[in-house]
């Protein structure tokens, strides 16, 4: 899918999404994901996710390395994020998914974060984009 078509429907989602590529290295990041980490987009491709995120759960308790371990998808996950501005934002409930494509060895990750209850969280989704 051409980048320009992908953003237009990243835009339109409501909650933060970004997606990763193997190497954990952010390859899109919506709006909302803008304005929850306060880092543009531009900013954000490219970087690996722990140095945007900047989440408590990024070195020790990953919900992509767990979702890769397991083939999981994993649904509400608790996080804290910290700002560009070094701000705390909890209550950022994060759904991961991978999903092996077409070619041995290429995972395609999406993860998508959004503020919220954990029961609004689980109405949620996750979204698969190919890398």
């Amino acid at each position: 899918m051409p980048t320009k078509e992908r953003d237009i429907i990243l835009d339109s989602i409501t909650e933060g999404v970004f997606t990763v590529d193997r190497n954990w290295h952010i390859t899109s990041f919506n709006r909302v994901a803008e304005t929850i980490t306060g880092i543009p987009r531009d900013m954000a491709i490219g970087q690996p996710c722990k140095d945007i995120l900047r989440a408590n759960i990024c070195e020790r308790n990953c919900a992509l390395r767990e979702t890769i371990d397991t083939g999981k998808l994993i649904v509400g996950k608790a996080a804290a994020i910290v700002d560009r501005d070094g701000n705390r934002r909890p209550n950022q409930y994060l759904h991961c998914r991978a999903k092996e494509k077409d070619k041995p060895g290429r995972i395609a990750m999406s993860v998508g974060m959004g503020k919220g209850t954990l029961e609004k969280s689980k109405k949620g989704y996750s979204i698969n984009f190919s890398l």
